[in-house]
């Protein structure tokens, strides 16, 4: 569900970076052979003395053998920093999961709600509705006042204005929830 969401993408990478610097660094602990290679040129002009000119060039190679053989505990401390920062890293990835998996469940509990009272809320516009024509009926028979008619008018207007603010709340929910499993569609 949680695979295509960037933050906890995120997290998992910066787990095996941790990881990587833990192998990195318990290998300094072990000897290690450089081998350094170049092309050279240089060129050195005196104004006075025996030698006026000096120009070296061409390719040269060298080795380097490396033996750590007392480090006063550095790498120790070192790998023990890291390994920490892998234990952060995992407990922050923990975290962010909870986190977004909370996140969901409150966004499809607040999806779940405003599709039930958008329900609800559709049954009494249509009531409303119906009220205002027995209403109406009721007031070319002169049967009803136009305080009746005007009520029952204002009762209609605020389910219908319910019901657009519930739809809207649903979408925007609906939109959210999407959003946080990273499957936004256009």
């Amino acid at each position: 569900m949680l695979d295509h969401n960037p933050q906890y993408l995120s997290a998992e990478q910066e787990i095996k970076i941790n990881e990587q610097i833990v192998k990195e660094i318990s290998a300094q602990r072990y000897p290690s052979v450089k081998i350094n290679t170049a092309y050279d040129f240089a060129q050195s002009n005196n104004s006075a003395g025996s030698i006026l000119m000096n120009q070296n060039y061409g390719p040269y190679a060298g080795v380097t053998l490396q033996i750590p053989i007392f480090d006063g505990n550095i790498y120790k401390s070192q790998k023990e920093i890291a390994e920490l920062n892998v234990t952060n890293s995992k407990l922050q990835q923990e975290s962010l999961l909870s986190t977004l998996l909370t996140d969901a469940g409150k966004t499809f509990q607040s999806y779940s709600v405003t599709l039930q009272q958008m329900n609800t809320q559709q049954q009494n516009y249509e009531l409303t509705k119906k009220l205002v024509d027995v209403v109406m009926r009721n007031f070319q028979l002169n049967q009803a006042t136009i305080l009746e008619v005007k009520t029952a008018q204002t009762s209609f207007e605020d389910a219908a204005y319910l019901l657009v603010n519930l739809k809207y709340a649903a979408k925007t929910a609906e939109i959210e929830l999407q959003s946080l499993v990273y499957q936004l569609k256009y």
